[in-house]
């Protein structure tokens, strides 16, 4: 009697430990396996995100949020997303795993462009309003410094070893380049007509800028401050996206994205892709890019390699999604 207690006691144990274990490894590898296929593309024409598995191609939730909502940047672990919101002038930050907005910080003026820093826990955001970039601490909604730039700040870029901001000032067609230490702006570069989005390669040597007015990519040489080239690409350049050896630049008024090559700057392609196309983001391995496509209220998935579009998937009204929204 003695001895069958004991052993059903001993099995009893081992399998609270069998599930203990579970829930363990539930709890360390569920989520971040979760967050890895997931893509968060703001509906400027609605208070929601669609939160779309990249998988599965289809929309895992809606998320409210507040309508407006431009530029968004994923935390380096994928965990918290920062969602800019001109229209109610603040940061917005997603905790990704409850699907809930903890905290929205103001901001003065009209926040567009959003990154974060790789190395500090620091969010930067260009106000458009009042021709500034803001050093953002998120958890205590402060703001830490400031940088003027050129009149209407657009996108934004910061380099692989966040030790450099460029912002593309839209309504000076220019570029402000920013050291994030003091940020203190170090330099100004002159691009074509209307710039919006900016990219920075993943060595930090190269920046390239999307002139929305002129159709066209200024490539600049980030350590000589100069021109180095120029890509002639659709009608309304908005955003661009780099993987390791080519770029892709969303055209909005005529429905495509130009692929170029790195190396030669020479397109490879202008693929026509979905209605409006807007904010642009590439896969981690660089196989896949996603396109928030403003017109067609959907997201469309291309292979990098081959340029066709694999999927869509329906979204909320007038997804612009101007940064990265990939979860790395």
């Amino acid at each position: 009697m003695i001895g069958s207690r004991l052993i059903a006691s001993a099995s009893k144990s081992m399998q609270m430990r069998s599930r203990l274990m579970q829930v363990l490894v539930g709890l360390v590898w569920l989520p971040s396996a979760a967050l890895a296929q997931h893509a968060l593309i703001p509906n400027f024409g609605a208070p929601t995100l669609s939160l779309v598995d990249v998988n599965k191609m289809e929309v895992a939730a809606t998320i409210d949020t507040a309508p407006g909502i431009i530029g968004i940047a994923m935390a380096t672990d994928g965990r918290t997303a920062y969602l800019t919101n001109p229209s109610t002038h603040s940061l917005s930050v997603l905790d990704v795993a409850s699907q809930k907005i903890i905290r929205r910080i103001p901001l003065v003026g009209g926040p567009i462009g959003v990154v974060v820093d790789p190395n500090r826990s620091v969010v930067y955001a260009t106000d458009s309003d009042n021709a500034k970039v803001y050093a953002i601490d998120p958890s205590n909604s402060g703001v830490l410094a400031s940088a003027d730039t050129g009149k209407y700040p657009f996108g934004l870029a910061i380099s692989p070893d966040g030790k450099s901001l460029i912002s593309a000032d839209r309504d000076d067609n220019r570029v402000t380049i920013i050291d994030t230490a003091d940020m203190r702006k170090t330099d100004v570069v002159r691009v074509r007509q209307s710039p919006m989005g900016v990219a920075i390669d993943k060595d930090g040597l190269r920046a390239f800028v999307a002139n929305s007015a002129a159709n066209n990519v200024s490539v600049i040489d980030i350590a000589s401050r100069q021109i180095v080239g120029g890509i002639n690409v659709g009608k309304t350049p908005v955003a661009v996206a780099l993987t390791a050896t080519r770029g892709f630049v969303s055209n909005k008024d005529d429905n495509t994205v130009s692929v170029f090559d790195l190396a030669s700057l020479q397109v490879l392609s202008q693929v026509k892709v979905c209605d409006a196309p807007y904010g642009l983001a590439a896969s981690k391995d660089g196989a896949h890019l996603y396109i928030a496509c403003s017109g067609s209220n959907e997201m469309a998935s291309m292979d990098t390699q081959t340029f066709r579009i694999n999927a869509q998937v329906a979204t909320g009204p007038k997804p612009q999604a101007l940064g990265n929204f990939v979860a790395p």
